[in-house]
């Protein structure tokens, strides 16, 4: 798992060889901003193969937004973009 600073804020970004997820403990006044930053660095890695987007929406959205916790995950991030999108973000 790496560590990610964006706006100020502490990000974790783990990956298991095939996506990526952004997590980011938060404040509930802060949840919408989070999630917006975690959006931003998951589009920060390039895809290496089709793959999709998920993660706090729908009925989700309130239960980590209730438990402040941000998230989204990304799929089709191969191992070589991920150290690359990891560079960009440093």
């Amino acid at each position: 798992m790496a560590t990610v600073s964006y706006n100020g804020k502490t990000f974790e970004v783990d990956y298991d060889g095939r996506s990526i997820v952004t997590v980011s403990p938060t404040e509930v006044k802060d949840f919408d901003m989070d999630l917006r930053d975690c959006d931003h660095i998951i589009y920060s890695f390039h895809e290496s193969r089709p793959g999709s987007v998920w993660g706090c929406d729908g009925v989700g959205y309130a239960i980590e937004k209730a438990h402040g916790r941000a998230y989204r995950n990304r799929s089709g991030i191969g191992p070589i973009n991920f150290k690359r999108g990891l560079k960009l973000l440093a």
